[in-house]
């Protein structure tokens, strides 16, 4: 019974997650400067403690894995009419969901 607890109480696995985020990014395809500013975020996210869950960072490891996708530049390089064009293709994607924009 008492291990039949532990599984309901750990469902997210948000260990897991968190090294399958990893994985998946150090296998993508995005630049290597990207790679290591995203785990120097993610390195900095977490070392500040309260409030900074594993959950909220594989979201950020994804996210800002698919931002660099989309982007297909150096987030040092992004330019202000590079991240227009980039929310402006989000906000008026009419694929993407409401809650997506």
């Amino acid at each position: 019974m008492r291990f039949s607890l532990v599984i309901i109480m750990n469902i997210h696995q948000p260990e897991t997650q968190y090294k399958r985020a990893k994985e998946h990014l150090e296998k993508s395809n995005i630049s290597q400067k990207n790679k290591k500013l995203i785990f120097d975020f993610i390195d900095y996210f977490l070392a500040e403690g309260e409030g900074h869950s594993l959950i909220r960072a594989v979201k950020y490891l994804y996210i800002l894995k698919k931002i660099s996708e989309s982007i297909q530049k150096d987030f040092t390089d992004i330019t202000k009419k590079d991240a227009i064009s980039f929310f402006k293709d989000i906000n008026t994607d009419t694929n993407k969901m409401e809650w997506t924009r």
